[in-house]
């Protein structure tokens, strides 16, 4: 925290405070989420940029980690990169942003979010794009 001091003691007095977050999970809250719309931005040379949002549709706080797959529409995967963990409250979304390298020949591929959330199943999703 930062506060301003009155006139005459200083220009800025910091101080530290803890903080504690307590979540009530009810016993046997489901696990649950899906990925939405998936969108890819070239970025300069063989860089992209995968964004996506992962929705916790469940009751239950959820710990994401994954993985960003770059294929073609044979299935044959040029790039992938791996993110997380970080965490998902119930109800949200969380962005999902990730950089990766991929030397791609021209043609139609598929930037394929895979989420893995601790539940029964992997989230994932598809964002088609082109190279010219």
């Amino acid at each position: 925290f930062v506060e301003s001091l009155p006139q005459g003691q200083g220009p800025v007095k910091l101080i530290q405070r803890i903080g504690v977050k307590l979540l009530n999970v009810p016993p046997g809250a489901a696990a649950a989420g899906e990925v939405g719309t998936v969108e890819v931005l070239r970025l300069r040379g063989d860089s992209l940029r995968v964004q996506a949002v992962f929705q916790n549709t469940g009751e239950a706080p959820l710990e994401l980690k994954g993985r960003v797959e770059i294929r073609d529409f044979s299935g044959k995967t040029y790039a992938q990169a791996e993110f997380g963990p970080f965490g998902s409250l119930p109800g949200q979304g969380r962005a999902l942003d990730v950089k990766l390298q991929a030397r791609l020949p021209a043609g139609d591929y598929v930037a394929v979010p895979i989420v893995d959330f601790g539940g029964d199943y992997l989230a994932g999703g598809q964002g088609v794009f082109h190279v010219k």
